[in-house]
């Protein structure tokens, strides 16, 4: 039975489908626009924290700045004008303060020497850098140097930002959802409007399938502008190969219908009693030819009777077009013979009915000439089609034999009738569908033709 697929877009990343080349290129775009965006977030972020970083250090140093006072005593540094987080430990907010005379740091350091290194540079300034503080604190840390109070000051500040980065992360981990979830609404909605533009070709699909078993004869030209040119030159083709295959067939029954006015003419001459008492042998030889080519005329007229209607694509019904074949062989072969052919009506054959007609009248002709009493017809769908003529007549057991049987003009048995076309026909026909034929044995006791057929059409 012929078995078509239900998904002719193809699978959803399938690069042979195109329902699989947008989706790929769906999710190649918006993964790579994500990713620009996430980038471009990124940079972006790292420039609003340096700016922000160097702000706070910025203040915290004129913070401290304006807190060096002068006294009796010389320079100090009042406490008052301090951020309090410079006194909590750890806070995250750190200051050195050296000078020639004095040096001030932060209770937040605590008895950690983080900003000692900084100091010991001779540069009055030195470019804002990166650390690693207590815990998970990452900290930007900044040095200037100024002249105050006729002293010179090196003032270095460290602020940690791993919160700024920690919240960004945050951000950037909600945007990745949010752009994955936008990924996937859009291949959903990308997929329904692929399936909604690509229902044209599905309904040209069924419009095909109907086609090869029968139901129609052309397509619904019907659909999308740049569908239509594609289906006008379709049903074209298809017109113009019926047309064709019309004409060969009608032209194939003219013939045989015009010989058999000469034929008979021939008959009737070969018949006078003048031919027989002179040349009785000639008049033998004459009359068995003239048999033998009537009767393979009409052989080919019962045949073409059968197919003459056939439609181009039209697929091949056991059930329905055998019967036909068979009533026609037994008024050629009026001996009682029993023809038992498939009559499972959901077995189809996509082959060509006009071939496949050709194919069993030759095979059931030369299986009517050499049965006893019994004819079997096979046809099964395995991995292809596994088709099967076989009789109880005497068969073919020697190789050579066999050989023979398949060229074209050989006959095995000369007293028959024919002029040993039947199998070379058959086999053409298996080898124009890239099949293999082959003679076997018959459990039936006579000759099985064995022929096997790729799948398709």
């Amino acid at each position: 039975m012929v078995k078509m697929k239900n998904n002719p877009t193809g699978r959803w990343w399938s690069p042979r489908s195109l329902r699989g080349q947008l989706n790929l290129g769906t999710v190649i775009v918006l993964t790579l626009l994500g990713a620009g965006i996430a980038a471009g977030a990124h940079w972006q972020f790292t420039n609003v924290e340096v700016r922000l970083s160097l702000a706070r250090n910025e203040a915290a140093i004129e913070q401290l700045l304006a807190a060096i006072q002068s006294g009796p005593e010389g320079t100090y540094l009042d406490s008052t004008r301090i951020d309090p987080a410079f006194n909590r430990p750890l806070s995250g907010n750190y200051y050195l303060i050296l000078s020639e005379k004095n040096h001030w740091r932060s209770r937040s350091l605590w008895d950690m020497e983080l900003l000692s290194k900084q100091g010991q540079t001779t540069q009055p300034d030195i470019l804002p850098t990166t650390i690693s503080g207590p815990g998970d604190q990452t900290l930007h840390v900044m040095t200037k140097t100024y002249r105050r109070h006729g002293e010179t000051f090196q003032i270095i500040t460290a602020m940690d930002y791993s919160d700024l980065i920690r919240d960004f992360h945050q951000m950037l981990g909600h945007f990745y959802q949010v752009w994955t979830a936008a990924l996937v609404i859009t291949l959903l909605l990308l997929n329904l409007w692929i399936s909604r533009a690509l229902q044209p070709l599905e309904r040209i699909r069924r419009e095909l399938a109907k086609i090869q078993q029968g139901q129609l004869r052309t397509l619904e030209e019907s659909g999308p502008e740049e569908l239509r040119p594609l289906l006008q030159q379709i049903n074209l083709l298809l017109a113009t190969a019926r047309e064709s295959l019309t004409r060969s067939r009608k032209a194939l029954g003219n013939l045989g219908h015009t010989l058999k006015t000469p034929l008979a003419a021939l008959s009737a001459l070969v018949e006078r009693p003048e031919l027989h008492q002179q040349l009785p042998d000639l008049q033998q030889t004459l009359s068995e030819q003239l048999r033998q080519i009537t009767q393979r005329v009409n052989r080919e007229l019962a045949r073409n009777q059968v197919a003459r209607a056939t439609a181009y694509l039209e697929p091949f019904i056991p059930a329905r077009d055998l019967p036909e074949l068979v009533n026609s062989l037994h008024k050629v072969y009026p001996r009682e013979l029993e023809i038992s052919i498939p009559q499972d009506p959901e077995l189809v054959m996509p082959q060509d009915k006009g071939d496949m007609t050709e194919l069993f009248g030759n095979l059931l002709d030369n299986a009517c000439k050499w049965a006893q009493t019994r004819i079997r017809v096979s046809i099964t769908e395995n991995n292809g089609w596994i088709l099967l003529v076989e009789d109880d007549g005497p068969g073919i057991a020697d190789t050579e034999a066999q050989l023979r049987a398949l060229q074209r003009g050989q006959q095995l048995d000369e007293t028959s009738d024919g002029q040993g076309l039947g199998l070379a026909i058959v086999a053409d026909l298996a080898e124009a569908y890239r099949g293999d034929m082959q003679l076997r044995a018959s459990d039936l006791g006579g000759l099985c033709v064995y022929i096997h057929l790729p799948p398709g059409g």
